[in-house]
């Protein structure tokens, strides 16, 4: 069978079984925190509510809220249905429940949590809200009442098949005292005060649709013709001779197709109101139409739309924000290189991005020139060999270079064994299978980069699952073909047949090579009929079974398997979202819901101490495979680019564009996850986690953010109204005086910061001019000195838990009398993500203090190449930053005179001459380390009494609390920090805790001072530094940054500094030390150029 062929068919047989599947699993929320992941399956419903704020979206795993206004999702909660019958929101929109026929669920949608369930006996189908919101109903042989606030049960009408049949049946109410039961012989009207029916009708002919239109309490049936019919006399109100319909779920209007065109009717007098527009595609009918809004809901598989039916605009911002990660083997592509620790996926067969699951992040590739299934990347991820049909070439996307580019194959690619297309282990060859329909048999083919010739390894008929040894020297196979079975294992360096077992009509799920690559395991029954599963060890190259487990049940609860290398725990993934953990001997060790859809993949260290598993609800998470504790989750936005990490107790770490995706929610309010930062933001959670650091849990009942107002001389605003756009005043006085209001709800403000072109003015906490401790009030008055041109003013609040508020700007425009700059734009935000770059004053002047210390007190603690870094650091920059600046001012500090008072001498004259136009940079190459109380220090000359190290540094030390301060009174507006401080594997002790303690003071101190700030890894000295470059890493790369490596438009600015920086020293340092180490940079001021090329 052809490749294509068969591709056709699997891709309509996966879809068809993913649509099939019901599962319940978690919710997509950690620690508190939404991950706007959208759904993944589709969309059976979409249910708003009736007061036009909220509505949501049901799928058969889950149901996400959405807000109307912001489009942000809200909860996400861990149950869903295919069945419109067995859902329901209650009539003030607070609720939600559901019908699980032997179970009811009913949730807050105010906080999210679970109000009950109930589980005591059959409740049958349906489930709606009674008028005034106490009761629950569902129909179970009569009609079931569950009180609200009691859980008390009470089935208040019975029935039997012969009064009515339920099946198919619906339950509507009516008004508060009638319900209506509805369903293909007819419908009656009970009244529920006096438990009897009020009135029924039968049907003549059994209709083909039935829809109740609650606003008018008509009932449109179709059978000849559409009849509307009161549904308290049965008498036809209406007869149209066509059309289907869907009523509005809360108006007197609904909409008609007539075959041709979907029409908004009156329902109060039959005329007709409007003509939608005509999308592709899509039908109405499946929608939802709320006619009080003017909007109808609709969703085109996961995504979701909205459509104003006064306008006929649609609106699509319903979006999950999380980036794709592929939906099944079948559509994408995916690798994971043991060698490297990289993850590479192609998703939707173009976007191509790596996750570096040795660091945790992750960066897309450049976009891939054609659609191809058939993908393998290299153990690097920077060269691909692509095959589609007949044809194959490889190219190295780094450099844009073919190394191969018109590969001729003689037979098709063959997309049904992805797993049999990879890089071998040197890179120097690329393995790739096609399919001979004459022979109707796979060849495993290999081709080398360098000559291009191919050559034919093995051949088989046909596999059900594979197996590719972690060296890329042994492939096992389970073959298939007609009346054939055997597992297969192949040396396929030499292509000689290592293992061959012949399963008769057994039925095998999994194979796998053990990591020393003397076992194989194979998951199979005994016989053909039997859905009892063994897990069998066999010796590979004896052949002989070795172990087998106790049975198990593969009754199609579990998707796949996966085992760790050294075969110690087999792992089932489920459909249900789920992973079980079974040991050795046979015994699951444990059960977890892991995630909100199907797992594609389990995936392991070569330890077998983590794993990996990688979701269609767009989520990799990380847990200890031997305790199935979860260690975090992996969030990827905007394709690749940006991520966040997130524990299980909600701390986070990740990059500033992807730590802004996600956020808290409080009685459905959002809290960005910046404004947490203080507290949850935790660098290096990742490798701390898996290198067995323990976190305690932290409390997330987060207080409501503050709110903060600027007021400018006469013009003030009302401090709980949020402006659409930023303020914009003039000023001819080069002076602002500015008053700051801040509220803290249910708490107290705990500080206050003003930020001047993104830099700190101030940093005071508490007690300011007013503080009310019982209204949690603060007002804080400034007067500011502005820069000629456009000022931009912003303002931040904290209350005690350290959650800031939303920001609030303004703009003042100081015409100095020449040149003014237009104020007619807003403010360049806190961080510098896509902002502009603010220029320099060429008349300024450049505050360089440089701190370079090789020689300590304490001979242990000497460095060798931190001078010779600081030396050339300072010469650079004098020589360059004279293409910006005219004026430089040096303060050189090294080795007996770089005490602590030698260093603050400089950063106090610096204090003393500096104006805010004025450029301030500080370098310090060092020793740093973090003390006994977390603090972050820079370590003097003069420290050097290592039994006494706390102290030593709380007297001599430079704390970056002290850094902090200088960098707020230093008025400079443009300011970076450049730390290269290691720490002597003899003098400190190194663990990743006291570099991700260096890492949080430092990031902290950045965002509150709005300065930016670069720091090496805080790693050990034998790490940094090398002889053969002549410096330290980190400085060897900054120098070649500043050189020019760092331009982009022959511009060098701080943001350039930090990319170049980040993606250079970590393959310096694995080239000359085996292990990439990774820089650290924060930076929440504007960008500014520091070089510009001549």
């Amino acid at each position: 069978m052809p490749g294509n062929s068969k591709k056709n068919i699997m891709r309509k047989l996966c879809f068809a079984l993913l649509l099939m599947i019901v599962y319940l699993p978690l919710l997509a929320q950690t620690g508190n925190i939404i991950v706007p992941n959208g759904n993944s399956l589709k969309i059976e419903m979409v249910l708003p509510d009736n007061q036009g704020k909220y509505f949501y979206t049901i799928e058969r795993s889950k149901t996400i809220m959405w807000d109307i206004k912001t489009h942000a999702q809200l909860y996400t909660f861990s149950i869903g249905t295919d069945d419109k019958r067995n859902v329901a929101l209650s009539n003030d929109g607070t609720k939600i429940a559901y019908n699980f026929k032997t179970s009811v669920e009913c949730y807050s949608t105010i906080n999210g949590k679970l109000l009950f369930s109930a589980k005591k006996q059959y409740y049958g189908n349906c489930i709606k809200f009674s008028t005034d919101d106490r009761t629950l109903l569902t129909l179970s042989s009569g009609i079931i009442a569950i009180n609200i606030a009691s859980q008390q049960e009470t089935k208040f009408i019975k029935l039997d098949y012969t009064q009515f049949d339920e099946s198919g049946a619906t339950l509507d109410m009516v008004d508060p005292s009638h319900i209506m039961l509805l369903n293909k012989t007819g419908w009656q009207i009970w009244n529920i005060p006096e438990k009897k029916i009020d009135f029924k009708y039968a049907f003549e002919k059994e209709p083909f649709t039935r829809v109740y239109l609650p606003s008018l309490k008509y009932l449109a049936t179709k059978a000849d013709q559409l009849e509307f019919r009161d549904i308290y006399t049965g008498k036809v109100v209406k007869t149209l001779p066509f059309g289907q319909l869907v009523s509005s779920i809360n108006s007197k209007e609904f909409i008609l197709y007539n075959g041709e065109n979907y029409t908004i009717y009156n329902g109060e007098n039959f005329t007709t109101k409007q003509k939608l527009k005509d999308i592709k595609d899509f039908n109405y009918l499946e929608a939802c139409f709320s006619g009080n809004t003017n909007t109808v809901y609709a969703s085109n598989y996961s995504d979701v739309f909205a459509i104003n039916t006064k306008s006929n605009t649609i609106d699509m911002g319903y979006k999950r924000q999380v980036a794709d990660l592929g939906f099944s083997d079948i559509f994408s592509s995916m690798e994971y290189n043991y060698s490297t620790g990289i993850l590479n996926l192609i998703t939707d067969d173009s976007v191509y991005k790596s996750i570096n699951l040795t660091k945790l992040f992750a960066f897309r590739h450049k976009a891939l020139p054609i659609h191809t299934d058939m993908t393998t990347f290299s153990a690097t991820g920077d060269t691909i060999a692509v095959f589609i049909e007949k044809k194959g070439y490889i190219k190295n996307i780094a450099t844009g270079k073919f190394i191969q580019p018109a590969i001729k194959l003689t037979d098709e690619a063959s997309s049904n064994e992805r797993v049999n297309f990879f890089f071998s282990k040197d890179g120097t060859q690329v393995y790739y299978t096609t399919f001979s329909i004459p022979n109707q048999v796979n060849n495993l083919n290999r081709i080398s980069l360098k000559t291009g010739i191919s050559e034919k390894v093995v051949s088989f008929k046909g596999s059900d699952g594979a197996s590719l040894h972690p060296d890329k020297d042994m492939l096992a196979i389970i073959e298939k073909g007609y009346q054939y079975a055997h597992a297969k294992v192949w040396d396929i360096s030499t292509g000689k047949l290592l293992f061959d077992k012949n399963l008769g009509e057994s039925k095998c799920d999994f194979i796998s090579i053990s990591n020393d690559k003397e076992r194989l395991m194979l998951v199979r029954s005994k016989t053909a009929d039997s859905y009892d599963f063994y897990e069998e060890i066999y010796d590979i190259r004896a052949g002989n079974l070795i172990s087998t487990s106790p049975k198990f049940s593969n009754l199609g609860f579990y998707k796949s398997y996966d085992c760790t290398p050294d075969f110690s725990l087999l792992i089932k993934c489920g459909n249900f979202g789920s992973i079980t953990a079974m040991n050795a001997d046979g015994k699951d060790i444990y059960t977890d819901n892991a995630h909100t859809s199907s797992i594609r993949r389990a995936l392991f260290s070569p330890d077998s101490k983590v794993m990996y598993t990688i979701s269609t609800d767009q989520t990799i998470k990380v847990w200890e495979p031997k305790s199935g504790k979860l260690l975090g989750t992996l969030y990827l936005f905007n394709d690749g680019n940006d991520y966040v990490f997130v524990d299980q107790y909600g701390r986070f770490d990740g990059s500033e564009a992807g730590i802004k995706k996600l956020y808290y929610l409080k009685d459905r309010k959002k809290i960005p996850l910046d404004v947490v930062y203080e507290k949850f933001y935790t660098p290096n959670l990742y490798q701390r986690l898996i290198n067995g650091e323990q976190f305690d849990p932290i409390d997330v009942a987060i207080k409501p953010s503050p709110l903060v107002k600027i007021s400018y001389a006469e013009a003030t605003r009302n401090l709980l109204v949020e402006d659409d756009e930023v303020p914009t005043y003039q000023n001819k006085t080069g002076f602002a005086d500015i008053t700051v209001n801040a509220i803290a709800e249910d708490d107290a403000v705990d500080e206050i910061r003003l930020f001047l072109n993104g830099k700190i003015q101030t940093l005071t906490t508490r007690n300011l001019i007013v503080a009310d401790a019982g209204s949690g009030t603060d007002i804080k008055k400034y007067q500011l000195n502005l820069l000629p041109g456009v000022n931009t003013i912003r303002a931040v609040a904290l209350n005690t838990q350290r959650t800031e508020s939303q920001p609030d700007d303004i703009v003042v425009n100081y015409n100095s009398g020449a040149n003014a700059v237009p104020a007619n734009k807003k403010p360049v935000n806190n961080n510098t993500n896509g902002a502009p770059i603010a220029p320099v004053d060429k008349n300024a002047t450049m505050h360089l203090v440089v701190i370079g210390i090789n020689a300590y007190q304490n001979k242990s603690m000497s460095l060798n190449y931190a001078l010779a870094d600081a030396t050339s650091f300072k010469e650079e920059v004098e020589k360059d930053a004279k293409t910006i600046i005219t004026n430089i001012k040096t303060y050189f500090v090294t080795d007996n005179t770089a005490d602590k008072t030698g260093i603050t001498n400089a950063l106090k004259q610096v204090q003393q001459y500096a104006k805010p136009q004025d450029v301030f940079i500080f370098y310090y190459a060092g020793h740093g380390v973090i003390g006994k109380n977390n603090e972050f220090y820079l370590v003097p000359t003069d420290v050097s009494d290592l039994k006494n190290v706390q102290a030593e540094l709380e007297n001599k030390g430079i704390a970056a609390k002290l850094l902090q301060q200088y960098a707020i009174d230093i008025p400079a507006q443009k300011q970076l920090f450049i730390l290269d401080a290691c720490q002597s594997a003899g003098a400190f002790e190194t663990m990743l805790t006291s570099d991700g303690n260096q890492q949080k003071s430092i990031a902290v101190v950045a965002r509150s001072t709005g300065t930016h700030w670069i720091a090496a890894s805080g790693a050990q000295q034998f790490a940094n530094e090398f002889s053969s470059l002549g410096h330290g890493a980190f400085t060897y790369v900054l120098l070649e940054a500043l050189k020019g490596a760092a331009a982009n438009n022959k511009m060098i600015t701080v943001n350039n500094l930090k990319n170049y920086l980040q993606h250079t020293v970590p393959e310096l340092m694995k080239k000359y030390h085996g292990a990439a180490q990774y820089p650290s940079s924060y930076g929440f001021g504007n960008d500014f150029p520091v070089i510009i090329l001549q």
